[in-house]
C-alpha cells in the first residue's frame, strides 16, 4: 500500500471517530437531568404562586430539607408536581412532591417548608383597654410576617367598621382579630325595619324591635311592633333585616 492510501485511511478513521464522538455527545445533550436545584426551584415557585393567588403578595418560601438526589434519564422528560396547601397560612408546612417521567410517577417524597408572608398590620400605639374602640387614634401600621399568627391580624381596611377590643392590648402589640369584636349594626331593643320579600322580588316592610344583636349576614330575632309576633331574619344593612317568604 502506498503512503497516499495509508494517509487517506487515517483521514477516514479520524473522520469516523469525530462522527462517533458527535453522535455520542448528541445522545447526552438529549438526556434529561433533573437536579436538586431544579426540584427546589419548582417547589418554591409553585408554593409562591399558590400563596399569591390567595392574596399574599409579599412572600418568601424556604426549603428546609430536600430528601432526594438528582435524577437522570437518557430518553424522557421529568415533571415536578407539588401538592396544594390547606386554606390557611402556616409558618411551617409539609408538601408532597411527585416526580413524573414521561407522565408516569417515579418518585414521591415530602418536603418541609418555611413560609414567610408579610402584610402591613395594625399595632397598638399605646395600651388599649378591654371594651375600648380601636381606631386610627390608637393604632399604627407595621410590616409583619403574618404566617407566625396564621394571618389572624387586621389591616387598615378593617378600620372601616366599629371595632371593640375584647382584651387588653399592650403598647406595640399586634391587634389579633381573634380578640376583637365588631359593634353590631343591629342592636337589641333598636327600632328597625323588617322587609318581607318573596321569590318574585315583591316586598313589604314593617317596623319592628330587635331582640338580639347582629352584623351583616347574621340571623337575628325581631318582634313586629303592631302584632307582637316574633320573626327570624337576616341583617342586610344598618337597622334593616330581611325575611324571605
Amino acid at each position: 500500500m502506498g503512503k497516499g492510501f495509508i494517509k487517506k485511511l487515517n483521514t477516514l478513521n479520524i473522520t469516523f471517530l469525530m462522527m462517533l464522538c458527535f453522535a455520542l455527545s448528541s445522545n447526552i445533550s438529549f438526556a434529561n437531568t433533573l437536579t436538586v436545584d431544579d426540584i427546589e426551584k419548582q417547589v418554591v415557585s409553585s408554593v409562591v404562586r399558590e400563596l399569591n393567588a390567595k392574596g399574599y403578595e409579599d412572600v418568601t418560601v424556604g426549603v428546609l430539607n430536600m430528601p432526594i438526589l438528582s435524577l437522570y434519564s437518557k430518553n424522557g422528560t421529568f415533571k415536578v408536581v407539588v401538592s396544594k396547601g390547606n386554606n390557611g397560612l402556616n409558618q411551617r408546612e409539609f408538601r408532597q412532591v411527585r416526580i413524573l417521567k414521561n407522565g408516569m410517577p417515579v418518585k414521591t417524597f415530602g418536603v418541609p417548608l418555611e413560609i414567610k408572608a408579610y402584610k402591613y398590620v395594625l399595632c397598638a400605639n399605646d395600651t388599649i383597654t378591654k371594651e375600648s374602640p380601636i381606631s386610627y387614634n390608637n393604632v399604627y401600621v407595621k410590616r409583619v410576617n403574618v404566617s407566625k399568627f396564621q394571618d389572624n391580624v387586621l389591616d387598615k381596611k378593617s378600620l372601616s367598621g366599629d371595632i371593640i377590643a375584647n382584651k387588653m392590648f399592650r403598647k406595640d402589640e399586634i391587634i389579633d382579630k381573634r380578640f376583637v369584636k365588631y359593634k353590631p349594626i343591629v342592636s337589641k331593643n333598636d327600632k328597625i325595619e323588617v322587609v318581607f320579600k318573596n321569590s318574585n322580588g315583591l316586598f313589604i316592610s314593617v317596623d319592628a324591635i330587635a331582640l338580639t344583636n347582629g352584623n351583616i349576614g347574621d340571623l337575628v330575632n325581631v318582634k313586629n311592633i303592631v302584632y307582637n309576633k316574633i320573626y327570624t331574619g337576616k341583617v342586610v344593612s344598618k337597622n334593616r333585616v330581611q325575611i324571605e317568604i
